[in-house]
């Protein structure tokens, strides 16, 4: 082919490429939304009297399957196990594994600590506020710096 040809073909190409990625996008920018929605039904279904646990966890975990490293699904179903369910182990997996994806998530690194010191792991407990305060005090001069 000439030049001319080529360069039509690599411009249709492109053309496609970027239709594609758009595409892309806009599925995944669905995803998300879903996901939010899914959060805040399990949310809406805890505030419920009685709380439907059941139909939240489900909820939670409809969220974990499709993106299982959403901080806010499993940030949700930390605090269910735990508050409603008493399971302070799996909250703390849970925990654990909100801070391998987010290691400055502030309110999990609180949770967490609390969770611990209810747990009787008294010196992990210190330890984990410790790592919050330090976290805490470092996004405050961040928050000073950028003003």
């Amino acid at each position: 082919r000439d030049a001319g040809g080529w360069r039509g073909a690599d411009q249709h190409q492109g053309e496609l490429l970027d239709a594609g990625e758009r595409a892309s996008g806009e599925v995944e920018a669905a995803v998300l939304r879903q996901d939010d929605e899914a959060i805040w039904q399990a949310e809406r279904l805890l505030a419920q009297k009685p709380p439907d646990c059941q139909g939240a966890e489900e909820k939670y975990r409809e969220v974990l399957d499709e993106e299982p490293d959403s901080v806010s699904a499993m940030h949700g179903l930390a605090a269910l196990v735990r508050d409603y369910h008493g399971d302070l182990r799996h909250a703390e997996k849970l925990f654990r594994a909100i801070l391998d994806e987010s290691p400055y998530d502030i309110v999990s690194l609180s949770d967490l600590g609390d969770l611990l010191k209810a747990s009787g792991k008294l010196e992990e407990s210190k330890q984990m506020h410790q790592r919050w305060k330090r976290v805490r005090e470092r996004l405050k001069d961040l928050e000073e710096e950028a003003f």
